[in-house]
C-alpha cells in the first residue's frame, strides 16, 4: 500500500498561468474561470519533507496546500532557472543569538526557532547559486548543498533518489530529473525535459513504476527540440513506457508545467489528455505513491 503523497504546489510553465503579463484569450479566460485554472509555479512537495524544486512563490502556496516548509529537509533541484530555483527565501533561515520560542523584544533576525538541518541538492550551478545567500553548516542557516550528477543514488528523507539526466539544455549546467523509491514503490519525477535521453530510458529500465509526472508545457503544438514536452511527445513517451513494461499495474501517469499560450483551461486539458491515459495536475493535487 502507498505510503507516501506527492503534492503539486504549482503546475506553470514559466510565465505563469494565466501569463502574468498576458491578457490574451486563454490567459483572460483563466483569471474568468478561476480554480485549477489558476497555477502557481511549478514545485511539489513530497511526504515527509521533500520539495522538488523551489520557486519564488513557494511560500503562499505551501501556506496554501498545508505544506509545513520548516520541517523540509531536502530540496531537489532539476536546474538553476529561477521558476524553479529562488535561493533568495533560504537567507531568511539565518539564526540570530540561541534558538528560542521566545524572541527577544530588543532583537531582529529571520527566525528564533530551531530547524532541521536542510540538503538542497542539484547540479554544481544550483549548489553555487544557493551558496550565494547561506553560510553551509548547522548553524546559522541550518543548511547544506549537495552536488548531484546523472547516476548518483542517495537516501533523502527515507526516500531513495536516484539523480537522471534531463534532456533540458542550460549552457554550463547538468540539467536533472528524479526517481523516487520507498517501501517497494517508484515515483519518477521528468521535468524540465524534452523527449527522455537514452541514458535516461536505459536507467529506468526493468522498474515497475507506480507514478510517472511529466512536463507538458507546449501542449498542442509540436515542438521538436524545444527543450520541453507537448502533447504529442507526452503521449509516444507513455507509449514507449508501456511498450517497455515499466509501468506497474493501475500506474498514475500525471502531466505538469502547462503553458497557457499552448495548453487550454484545466477541464479541456485534462479531456484531452484523459484520451491516451495521462491525468492533468492542478495546484493541490495530491497522489498517493
Amino acid at each position: 500500500m502507498p505510503n507516501h503523497t506527492l503534492t503539486f504546489l504549482g503546475t506553470s510553465a514559466g510565465e505563469l498561468y494565466p501569463g502574468i503579463w498576458c491578457r490574451c484569450q486563454t490567459c483572460q479566460r483563466a483569471r474568468e474561470l478561476g480554480g485549477p485554472n489558476l497555477r502557481a509555479q511549478t514545485c511539489a512537495y513530497v511526504s515527509p519533507g521533500i520539495m522538488l524544486d523551489f520557486p519564488a512563490d513557494v511560500l503562499a502556496t505551501a501556506a496554501r496546500w498545508g505544506v509545513p516548509l520548516p520541517e523540509v529537509s531536502w530540496i531537489l533541484v532539476t536546474h538553476s532557472h529561477e521558476d524553479h530555483l529562488f535561493p533568495y527565501h533560504f537567507q531568511w533561515r539565518r539564526l540570530s543569538g540561541p534558538a528560542t520560542h521566545t524572541p527577544p523584544l530588543d532583537r531582529i533576525a529571520p527566525r528564533f526557532t530551531p530547524l532541521p538541518l536542510m540538503t538542497v541538492a542539484g547540479s554544481a550551478v544550483a549548489c553555487e547559486r544557493t551558496r550565494v545567500y547561506v553560510t553551509e553548516g548547522e548553524k546559522p542557516y541550518a543548511l547544506v548543498t549537495r552536488v548531484v550528477e546523472p547516476g548518483d543514488v542517495f537516501n533523502a528523507a527515507g526516500v531513495q533518489v536516484t539523480a537522471l539526466r534531463a534532456n533540458h539544455q542550460v549552457p554550463g549546467e547538468t540539467t536533472l530529473n528524479y526517481l523516487l523509491e520507498a517501501d517497494g514503490r517508484s515515483l519518477a519525477y521528468l521535468l524540465d525535459t524534452d523527449v527522455l535521453l537514452e541514458e535516461t530510458w536505459e536507467a529506468l529500465k526493468c522498474r515497475q513504476l507506480n507514478v510517472v509526472i511529466l512536463e507538458a508545457t507546449f501542449g498542442r503544438a509540436y515542438c521538436p527540440g524545444s527543450n520541453h514536452m507537448d502533447f504529442r511527445k507526452l503521449r509516444e513517451t507513455r507509449a514507449r513506457m508501456v511498450g517497455e513494461g515499466l509501468l506497474a499495474p493501475g500506474c498514475r501517469f500525471i502531466a505538469t508545467h502547462f503553458s497557457p499560450h499552448h495548453t487550454p483551461p484545466h477541464d479541456e486539458t485534462a479531456a484531452e489528455l484523459a484520451e491516451f491515459g495521462v491525468e492533468a495536475s492542478c495546484d493541490g493535487f495530491t497522489v498517493e505513491w
